[in-house]
């Protein structure tokens, strides 16, 4: 491996650049024909990803789809390099494969970029799940990779590193599939996908947790009560956020900066409070209708709450 490979520390605006960075397109040899060069490409790929790009009826795009799912599932297969290290070994020996998956993910970026940017062969669908792609996994990577990365880190540190970028990868992943099959699901392209099951657990619990938690500070008419909250907004984005739908993310993170504003004026934050609490009302409603919780799991019904709840008001974007 490179020594460049060991240089972990990095400037995080260097990763929201490389979103943007143009990277040229893979050369194909002037002879091959797009459809010849998709179907090469194509034929590296698991069956089950050939048979996502296989339906693309345009060669262009099904090329271009190719090779971006070539560059994820090698970001992947690293990160599963990394997951088996950190179950035999710990945090110590994973420092370098994580500048591998750092370079890969910055490769992926730069040419998801240049695909944005020039493709002229993109409908609207597709340009939205492309630029999806490409603010989630920038966020998610600039959140990992910090300045401070190098630096000795606990095994649970390098855990949840590994499953901020696994579960972004493979979240842009499923979403890039449903652009061109709506039926496209996560157990279809990934076999570990059942793991889903606690995280949505975990998330509906939690999303719960802090909507009591809003309830009660819209009751209280102390300051201490609702500058917890605040604190504990910012923890659920920080620790659970990114067990979301990625395209709810953005949203979520608006309404965290809205209430850290709001703060300062009682009135304005009463308001806050209460579209807040529709907001997470919605989300839950939505991640309480999800194939793995619908199923009534035992461990679901461990909390006590229901897991299906009355529809809310939809405030924001539905969390699948």
């Amino acid at each position: 491996m490179d020594e460049d490979d060991l240089e972990i520390d990095i400037d995080v605006e260097e990763i929201r650049a490389r979103a943007a960075q143009p990277t040229p397109a893979p050369r194909v040899a002037a002879e091959a024909s797009p459809q010849v060069a998709a179907g090469a490409a194509a034929s590296e790929l698991p069956p089950q990803f050939a048979r996502v790009t296989e339906g693309i009826e345009n060669a262009r795009l099904r090329n271009l789809v190719t090779h971006i799912y070539a560059r994820q599932l090698k970001a992947l297969a690293t990160l599963a390099a990394v997951e088996r290290i950190l179950s035999d070994k710990g945090a110590a020996d994973v420092l370098r494969l994580f500048a591998v998956v750092r370079r890969q993910c910055l490769d992926l970026l730069a040419y998801l970029g240049n695909a944005f940017e020039s493709a002229d062969f993109l409908d609207e669908d597709v340009r939205e799940a492309l630029d999806g792609m490409r603010f989630v996994i920038s966020h998610e990577t600039a959140k990992v990779f910090r300045p401070d990365f190098g630096r000795p880190q606990s095994r649970a540190e390098m855990t949840r590193a590994w499953g901020l970028l696994n579960n972004c990868l493979q979240q842009t992943a499923i979403t890039l599939a449903q652009a061109f099959d709506a039926a496209a699901c996560g157990e279809q392209l990934f076999s570990d996908y059942q793991s889903k099951v606690e995280n949505s657990l975990a998330l509906y619990r939690e999303l719960n947790a802090l909507l009591s938690k809003v309830e009660r500070a819209r009751a209280s008419s102390g300051i201490l009560l609702k500058h917890s909250l605040i604190r504990h907004v910012e923890l659920f984005r920080d620790e659970t956020m990114h067990f979301l739908m990625y395209r709810d993310w953005a949203e979520f993170q608006g309404f965290v900066e809205k209430l850290k504003g709001a703060f300062e004026e009682v009135e304005s934050f009463d308001g806050a409070l209460h579209e807040f609490a529709l907001y997470l009302d919605t989300l839950i409603h939505h991640v309480s209708m999800r194939e793995v919780l619908r199923r009534g799991t035992p461990a679901a019904q461990e909390d006590g709450a229901p897991l299906v709840r009355a529809a809310a008001p939809r405030v924001g974007q539905p969390v699948g």
